[in-house]
């Protein structure tokens, strides 16, 4: 996002690449005006307002560290922090509308249309992801089995450990409510509990050894969450190389002549499993080890003090992180969807959870017994919650798909069931009153009401013929008896009639 506010400056305010270089350069440009002019222009572009809500909150961050950094220089930091605070008040008032366009943007025929599928998806969609990805990724580890720790390392390229990597953080985040990447790039060894259950062992994850390091900065009991035993032995099978290389060579490290601090006086909370296996000093420091070890310029000693600062100075993932690892494993590997990214697959995931709960199947899309299963609605919605690290009331006002229910379909299935027998009772009940329910009583009664009608008819139609032949007796039709009387007379001819 600075990058394009950078390109814009060039191409809008004839910024010169000595300008962008120049910090007392930069700062004068970024003024109010100019910033306000960058945003409006954005708008015009057709930025969402989540997206522009993103923009801002980094700008903001970005001019804030511009600004101590132009201070610890000795620079006048002209308007840096009055533009940082109102990026940061607009930002926030932001919120609103971009939660309604959020919201809009991920229904299920959005999602599906990101996904690039035609039919909607069901949790088996997401098991075979899940397994599919296990089997990537037990492949990778094989190549690494029976190696002690530096030996294991290079026995896998850079780009296999970007692959095995990415397999774990899909992994993870399948059974964490599509964990934000901020969760899953602080994965360490001290997260993982192992518990012996007789011949067998059971993983359990819990980030909140970290939380202070999350995005909430809290995590919630009820999301330290059992994870399936194959996915928690390939995690510590990964781990465990590394830890081997650090902790097996503790004095060789300790004594080594460079001026990095190799050694972990904690490991297992200290070393995050995931690290930018492409970046390019990473990848030469790779090659100069294969290269000394083949032809004997390095030992074995030395290769591992080359490893332990290779390792040292690799950065740690930024935010594309997950949503490199989903394309990888999703779109180029699996093909099964033509595009994803971390926003998307968090909210398939919570779709996905929610059709868990209402058909109440026995597992999981993580080959684990249903966690949903026999939960009420709110018991759901604050595990679902809990394993994405979102507050029940968010969870369901953002997450939750468009037309769920609060049944599960049995619950649904027992309501209609209740609702035909209560009908059929009162059926019965108005066939047992005297003259109410029968059909051929109904029917009856219809005929005889019609039957009724057409006689009143026909006797209306007869006063209207003999009205001519009554013109003459006026002193009889004027009197009350007279009209009776002659009312009498014509019912009597039309009963002889008939």
């Amino acid at each position: 996002m600075v990058n394009k506010l950078l390109k814009w400056l060039m191409c809008e305010k004839d910024a010169s690449p000595d300008d962008i270089y120049e910090m007392k350069s930069v700062i004068e440009l970024m003024c109010s005006d100019v910033m306000e002019e960058y945003v409006e222009a954005c708008f015009e572009a057709g930025y969402k307002a989540s997206s522009l809500k993103t923009m801002e909150y980094t700008l903001s961050e970005f001019l804030l560290a511009m600004e101590s950094l132009a201070a610890q220089h000795g620079l006048d930091t002209g308007d840096l922090l009055q533009v940082s605070d109102r990026l940061k008040k607009t930002c926030f008032q932001r919120g609103p509308a971009a939660r309604k366009q959020a919201k809009e943007s991920f229904t299920k025929e959005a999602q599906m249309q990101k996904l690039g599928i035609t039919e909607q998806p069901c949790p088996k969609d997401i098991l075979k992801i899940f397994k599919k990805t296990y089997k990537l990724a037990s492949a990778l580890q094989k190549k690494m089995e029976g190696l002690d720790g530096i030996e294991a390392i290079l026995a896998l390229t850079p780009e296999q450990h970007n692959q095995i990597q990415a397999c774990i953080a899909v992994l993870i985040s399948t059974a964490f409510g599509g964990a934000r990447v901020t969760m899953v790039k602080q994965l360490a060894l001290s997260w993982l509990t192992v518990r012996a259950i007789g011949a067998s062992c059971e993983y359990y994850l819990d980030p909140s050894v970290d939380a202070d390091l999350l995005k909430k900065q809290q995590w919630s009991e009820l999301a330290k969450r059992h994870i399936h035993h194959k996915v928690g032995a390939l995690i510590k099978a990964y781990i465990e190389p590394f830890k081997e290389l650090f902790e097996d060579n503790f004095d060789l490290l300790h004594n080594a002549e460079t001026d990095k601090q190799l050694v972990l006086s904690n490991f297992d909370r200290q070393w995050r499993v995931f690290f930018k296996t492409k970046n390019k000093k990473f990848v030469r420091a790779i090659a100069r080890i294969h290269e000394g070890m083949e032809n004997g310029t390095m030992d074995k000693d030395g290769a591992i003090v080359a490893l332990a600062e290779a390792l040292h100075d690799v950065p740690q993932v930024d935010e594309n992180f997950m949503h490199e690892a989903l394309k990888y494993i999703t779109v180029e590997k699996l093909k099964m969807f033509k595009d994803i990214n971390q926003i998307y697959w968090r909210h398939l995931i919570a779709w996905m959870n929610y059709e868990l709960w209402y058909t109440q199947a026995e597992k999981d899309f993580c080959g684990m017994d249903n966690p949903f299963k026999g939960k009420s609605w709110k018991a759901f919605v604050l595990q679902a919650s809990a394993d994405a690290n979102n507050s029940p009331g968010i969870w369901e006002d953002r997450y939750a798909p468009e037309g769920t229910s609060r049944c599960t379909r049995e619950q649904e299935l027992a309501r209609q069931q209740d609702d035909l027998s209560a009908s059929d009772e009162d059926e019965d009940e108005d066939e047992a009153r005297p003259g109410v329910g029968s059909s051929a009583a109904h029917a009856r009664e219809a005929e005889l009401q019609e039957a009724q009608e057409e006689e009143d008819r026909e006797v209306e139609e007869e006063e209207e013929e003999e009205e001519e032949e009554d013109d003459d007796d006026d002193d009889e039709d004027q009197s009350y008896d007279g009209y009776n009387r002659k009312k009498g007379k014509k019912r009597a001819r039309h009963n002889d009639r008939n």
